[in-house]
């Protein structure tokens, strides 16, 4: 498998737990079609959505950024990517740096994570 491919098979996991968690938290079709276009959804729900979403597959460990299992998660298209791999591993330290303990509350945080990985994948675009 490619790298595309490994990384359109993560696209679809992560999708998919995120409809789980849109029902979890009552999030609304706005809130998933945000993410779609890679916005950050606008609504509290969808920010605690996020959240449900980043703790499930283990992005964040008791409501923190946890970058070392992030890596894990993302090594099946990383190891076909070195390149990426170094940028994703840097931009994981630096925000890991900058969310620190995060936010107000996990949803918050999760915003934080995501606004961060955002400015990070600017730079290395």
């Amino acid at each position: 498998q490619t790298y595309d491919e490994e990384k359109q098979k993560l696209r679809q996991q992560a999708m998919n737990t995120l409809g789980e968690c849109k029902t979890k938290v009552g999030a609304s079709d706005e809130d998933i079609q945000a993410i779609v276009n890679k916005q950050l959804p606008t609504t509290k729900a969808g920010l605690c959505m996020l959240e449900c979403g980043f703790s499930t597959v283990g992005i964040m460990t008791n409501g923190k950024l946890d970058s070392a299992n992030t890596l894990k998660i993302l090594a099946p298209a990383l190891s076909k990517n070195e390149d990426k791999s170094k940028k994703v591993t840097e931009a994981l330290n630096n925000c890991e740096k900058e969310v620190g303990n995060g936010g107000a509350d996990g949803c918050e945080t999760a915003k934080l994570i995501a606004e961060c990985f955002k400015k990070e994948s600017m730079k290395s675009a």
